[in-house]
């Protein structure tokens, strides 16, 4: 034991202690010695005061070692003249258990400046605030792309946007909001992502936030140029046979003047019906492109969504029925619902059954699953298919306008789809392994 020698030390004072005081009552009642007393008592203060003292010196040491503890001073140290017994096995104790605690505390401001490095050196803008509002952390990339010295409450944020406060307190955990603000007469796309926490009975929220216009530009202009290129290749599929056509005609009239020639008016009439269809194939596009660029606003109502999906599907069976394929419903729960418009999305999950119908038309697995759950709190609904799929170049592409793979496809009912479900602050996606199977998935 640790302290066998302190106890032992302390049990036969104790005991030298008893004694005396027997020894002091003998003498004064036994034998009547009163000056043998007066030494005896003398002794016996003696005795106390050393007690006293060795249990007081006990005490400094803790005492001292405590409040070395309390400086955060974990460097221990009592001279060797103390380290001897009865008191050299407390003393070690001590400084083992302040060792322990100094490189506890070495390892805790290890982690704290190698989370601080990282805050620090990381591109994304970082900015925690209490409940109150008062700001306990920012890093240099949030003051530069705030333009800022310092922040202390997030009011302060106010000066560079009037909404800035409201925003950075309404965005919910896990929840992405992006946010346009003029800083120096620059624009500016902030995208912002939040996380609460508690230390200390104290609630923090940390909001990390980084500029996306560059991003946005660019992935803007890849989509302008993609939509250019494909409608350009529209359009010289259109105009190049009119051109090509127009010019035979005209070629046809001035090396032959008599019109009454039953076969130049022939080939004129055939020339002029493929002009025609080919422009009306040019106006048909135009009208998709149209449909595209003015979708009106939904009329969003709470709806059942399991409804919804059984009505497209009693729709969409006699055409599946036809080219014998099947439609399996699968639903996890009775009661999902979505505030929706219900036509828009009823349009989105059509588009996306007569794809996989028409994906599964010449697959040897004619059957397509259906399935209706709840994932957080959105509603999900999976359309797959086990057709030849989709190669990852084409998922790439497939919500593209008027991008298609089918021979007769128009290119504008998954763009559309896409943009249905972005006004309905929701999503769809694709995933594919070629060969197997192709999923939609429809997240309202």
């Amino acid at each position: 034991m640790v302290f066998s020698r302190f106890f032992g030390v302390l049990f036969f004072r104790i005991l030298l202690l008893l004694f005396t005081c027997f020894a002091i009552a003998f003498i004064v009642v036994i034998k009547k010695y009163w000056f043998t007393a007066i030494g005896l008592f003398i002794l016996l203060g003696i005795q106390v005061y050393a007690l006293l003292a060795f249990l007081n010196k006990t005490n400094e040491y803790i005492a001292k070692f405590v409040n070395y503890l309390r400086e955060e001073n974990t460097n221990f140290q009592i001279p060797e003249r103390l380290k001897k017994p009865p008191f050299d096995k407390l003393i070690q104790s001590l400084q083992e258990t302040g060792l322990f605690i100094r490189k506890t505390i070495l390892l805790k401001e290890h982690h704290y400046h190698y989370l601080q490095y990282i805050v620090n050196s990381v591109g994304v803008g970082i900015v925690v605030f209490n409940r109150s509002g008062d700001v306990d952390l920012i890093n240099p990339s949030a003051k530069g792309l705030l333009n800022i010295r310092g922040l202390s409450n997030i009011s302060e944020l106010n000066a560079i946007d009037e909404t800035f406060e409201n925003l950075l307190i309404s965005i919910k955990p896990g929840e992405d909001r992006s946010h346009k603000v003029m800083i120096n007469s620059q624009l500016y796309v902030f995208s912002f992502n939040a996380t609460e926490f508690k230390i200390a009975d104290k609630y923090y929220k940390l909001i990390a936030f980084q500029n996306i216009r560059e991003e946005l530009d660019q992935k803007e202009l890849e989509s302008w140029q993609t939509l250019i290129r494909i409608l350009s290749h529209e359009l010289m599929n259109t105009i190049t046979p009119v051109n090509s056509l127009t010019k035979a005609l005209v070629k046809m009239y001035q090396g032959n003047p008599a019109t009454d020639d039953l076969r130049i008016k022939e080939d004129t009439r055939e020339g002029l019906e493929l002009i025609s269809e080919r422009v009306t194939e040019l106006l048909s596009l135009v009208e998709r492109y149209k449909i595209l660029s003015r979708l009106p606003s939904p009329n969003f109502k709470q709806i059942s969504i399991n409804s919804l999906v059984g009505n497209v599907v009693a729709l969409l069976k006699p055409e599946a029925s036809e080219k014998s394929i099947a439609i399996n419903l699968m639903v996890s729960d009775p009661e999902i619902t979505a505030v929706a418009d219900e036509q828009m999305l009823s349009q989105v999950l059509i588009n996306v059954i007569r794809n996989a119908i028409d994906a599964t038309k010449e697959a040897d697995n004619n059957l397509i699953d259906i399935s209706v759950k709840k994932v957080e709190s959105r509603a999900e609904i999976r359309v797959t298919d086990y057709g030849k799929g989709i190669t990852a170049d084409e998922l790439n592409k497939v919500f593209i306008p008027f991008y298609t793979t089918k021979p007769n496809g128009s290119g504008i009912g998954l763009s559309l789809s896409r943009q249905i479900m972005r006004l309905h602050k929701g999503q769809i996606t694709a995933v594919s392994n070629p060969g197997e199977f192709t999923t939609f998935i429809v997240s309202v």
